[in-house]
């Protein structure tokens, strides 16, 4: 019965817990719980002898009793799992029956158990205290004198409680045993007598003044078979010498005489048994109102057998078209249909309730009316959420992508979309559409991450080994020079914080590493034979990176080289102390550009230019041994950074150019310019040894004559009007475009080095 309500309650969607006797005790709690708590869940099914007193149901507030039980009890015990204590709404009884069938009978029977039990306990007035009093005890023995002097000292008696006592205890035992001697028959008398002598012999047993008497070990084997045996010999003719005797005690043979001889209440309930019950029972009454109907029925109108039998099938084959599962004999036939039926049912409820999942059509807005404040409820699912659900925003977002296009696109989408394509150009040129597609195409996702020696993910004892690449990731590695392998032309590569310990690094393809902006000390690169940048790679960017020596390393090579390319630092830190050779190296037209980054410990200098340029902001550049710029044939322009304690601020030699505005030159060893006739250096609101760089603002007419639009012999601009309000400085594309006396200087020298002027810094920008 359980599985055909498991059957109509998955056909129309409800939730429910099951529980029979085959569901083990640990898990009964636990459904029991989650149906009182849940009010997600419909229906509670279970078998009505399941559980006994411990099921506690009171999150239910009806009960429908589909199979009713023979014994009353079992369905009142039932019915009560919903009334125990906690319950606190109405509960509704409802109970199933079909006419005509054996339930109705079921029904009948257990209406007559429970009026029964109404009429023993209730309008009987049973009490089990007076029912064992000692005059109540006479009566029922019918003991004529004893019972009737009892019974008047008791009446007569209307004293307090302890007299009636004291009156009860003063019955005489003896009169009370003789009253049941003469009602009962001789056997019982016997086995009366028999019970009482074994009582004293127990308790002779047990008195240690008395002598026992010794037994034969045989005696109570014998004795006990003895009475086996007389038991076994009389009880075929029990019956018939018990009636025999009675009948010949009142001298009655004929059914009258007998009659006559019962008492009152016996032939009370002989009548009652004979001629009232069979006739007058409620089973019978309305088995007889029914046969009257139907008489009645067949006297107005005759039946046609055939009609009937017809209408029946017609209404069987329509509930069978409506999807209605009848208990009908169908044939195989039928069957298949109707199992054909009932998956179609059941799967397009499927996909209609997954339907309402995906398009969020079953989240509704609602305001609380206590607080006022709004939040959504699930009507499927009976969830709840002050927060807008994921399958709202999904759909806003779609809403919005439909209306806007490509400027409204889902952001997992673009990512998508962008996965597939190169980071360079196409990924770039796809970052061109709007802002959202900008912050997509440079996501960090994208990202190859390096974890750092901390981690734990390398071998330290052996340098560059590495993990599996399998249990990193995709785009997870160990080591720079795997993900620098690795790495696709535009590629951004992040460093974790810790240390990073490379052999050497050489760069081959234009790429991007990030670590710390915004402290550089938390990603620290310690290379053992420096880094390298070939001219293949075109354009490299550092961001937020320590750069440093390994190990004390005897050959001059500089801690970073780079040839014919552009190489962008933002908040880098180049330390290179423990070896010689520059700090930085730049050859073959290659271009620097540095923003907030520190260059220390160069022997030979701390940037050295060869037929280069570098342009500088907010750079510190301090602590080398050497000259801290260094340049041949090359253009330098530094603004608002500091060179200090250095031997030399700068060297300029064969025809180069140095520009240093806003800055702080001082404490430098040696004089603080050191440049030939055919070099130009300049420097404009600078602080420091101002006295000593003097001397070489003078050079700057030469350079301002050879046509750069100011006639030659005049006198420089006043500071006022060579340099520009600082904020309109910063406005210009680094200072490049404007007609300052640096910025004369630097055109002058890209015109004599041949410097590619479209090169520009190579950022998300």
């Amino acid at each position: 019965m359980l599985d055909i309500l498991e059957i109509f309650l998955n056909l129309h969607g409800h939730t429910y817990v099951r529980l029979d006797g085959s569901t083990g005790v640990e898990k009964r709690q636990r459904l029991m719980d989650r149906f009182n708590t849940d009010p997600k869940l419909f229906c509670f099914i279970l078998s009505t002898r399941s559980g006994g007193l411990g099921i506690n149901l009171t999150g239910a507030d009806s009960v429908i009793f589909y199979d009713s039980d023979w014994n009353p009890a079992m369905d009142a015990q039932a019915q009560d799992r919903a009334h125990r204590i906690g319950q606190t709404r109405e509960v509704h009884i409802y109970r199933l029956v079909c006419r005509s069938t054996v339930e109705e009978n079921i029904l009948t029977k257990a209406r007559q158990k429970r009026h029964l039990d109404f009429l023993v306990m209730s309008e009987g007035d049973f009490d089990v205290g007076s029912l064992f009093s000692a005059g109540n005890l006479m009566d029922l023995l019918g003991n004529g004198d004893s019972s009737s002097s009892v019974t008047s000292k008791l009446t007569k008696s209307r004293g307090t409680m302890e007299q009636r006592r004291e009156m009860e205890m003063n019955v005489d035992v003896i009169d009370v045993e003789a009253a049941m001697a003469a009602v009962e028959d001789e056997e019982d008398v016997t086995a009366m007598k028999g019970a009482k002598a074994e009582a004293a012999e127990e308790a002779a047993e047990f008195d240690e003044s008395s002598n026992v008497p010794q037994l034969p070990e045989d005696a109570d084997e014998k004795e006990s078979s003895a009475l086996v045996s007389q038991k076994s010999v009389n009880k075929e003719d029990d019956m018939e010498e018990e009636f025999a005797s009675w009948q010949a005690s009142v001298g009655a043979k004929d059914f009258g005489a007998l009659e006559a001889a019962l008492k009152p209440v016996e032939r009370y309930a002989l009548n009652f048994r004979t001629v009232i019950d069979p006739y007058y029972s409620l089973h019978y009454l309305s088995e007889q109102q029914r046969l009257d109907e139907m008489q009645a029925d067949e006297a107005s109108q005759g039946w046609d057998i055939e009609t009937i039998e017809k209408e029946k099938e017609e209404e069987e084959y329509r509930a069978l078209a409506d999807g209605e599962l009848l208990a009908v004999n169908l044939t195989r036939r039928e069957l298949s249909r109707v199992k054909s039926l009932y998956l179609q049912e059941k799967s397009k409820r499927r996909k209609a309730r997954k339907l309402r999942q995906l398009t969020g059509e079953g989240w509704v807005h609602y305001i609380d009316d206590l607080t006022g404040t709004p939040f959504w409820y699930n009507e499927d699912t009976g969830e709840a959420s002050y927060g807008q659900p994921d399958i709202i925003k999904q759909r806003e977002v779609l809403k919005a992508a439909m209306e806007r296009k490509y400027n409204a696109f889902p952001l997992p989408l673009i990512l998508k979309v962008l996965s597939y394509l190169d980071p360079y150009p196409d990924r770039v040129r796809c970052s061109y559409v709007c802002a959202r597609w900008k912050r997509a195409a440079f996501d960090e996702s994208f990202y190859k991450t390096v974890l750092s020696i901390e981690s734990g993910a390398r071998d330290i004892s052996t340098v560059g080994g590495s993990s599996s690449q399998a249990d990193l990731g995709e785009n997870t590695f160990t080591s720079i020079s795997d993900a620098l392998a690795a790495a696709k032309p535009g590629d951004t590569i992040s460093l974790g914080n810790g240390h990073h310990w490379e052999p050497c690094l050489l760069f081959d393809k234009p790429v991007r590493i990030i670590g710390s902006e915004d402290d550089p000390s938390r990603v620290c690169v310690e290379v053992a034979d420096g880094v390298e940048v070939v001219p293949k790679a075109g354009k490299v960017a550092l961001i937020g990176i320590t750069l440093m020596r390994s190990r004390r390393n005897a050959m001059p090579k500089s801690l970073f080289t780079a040839k014919g390319v552009t190489v962008s630092m933002i908040s880098c830190v180049l330390n290179n102390d423990n070896a010689p050779g520059s700090c930085l190296y730049l050859e073959s037209g290659a271009e620097l550009n540095m923003h907030s980054c520190t260059v220390q410990g160069g022997k030979r200098a701390g940037i050295t230019l060869l037929n280069s340029l570098v342009t500088a902001f907010y750079t510190k550049i301090h602590l080398n041994d050497g000259a801290a710029i260094s340049c041949v044939g090359s253009a330098v322009v530094l603004e608002d950074s500091r060179v200090i304690h250095n031997s030399t601020a700068a060297r300029c030699s064969f025809n180069s150019a140095c520009s240093m505005s806003y800055c702080d030159i001082k404490d430098n060893s040696s004089k603080p310019v050191a440049a030939d006739f055919s070099s130009t250096f300049y420097s404009g609101n600078c602080s420091g040894d101002v006295n000593a760089l003097a001397e070489f603002n003078s050079r700057v007419v030469e350079v301002l004559g050879d046509g750069s639009g100011v006639p030659h012999g005049e006198s420089l601009p006043s500071e006022k009007e060579c340099v520009n309000d600082r904020t309109d400085r910063k406005k210009r594309e680094h200072g490049f475009l404007g007609d300052s006396p640096e910025d004369c200087v630097l055109k002058k020298a890209r015109t004599d080095h041949t410097i590619d002027d479209s090169v520009s810094c190579y950022s998300e920008e």
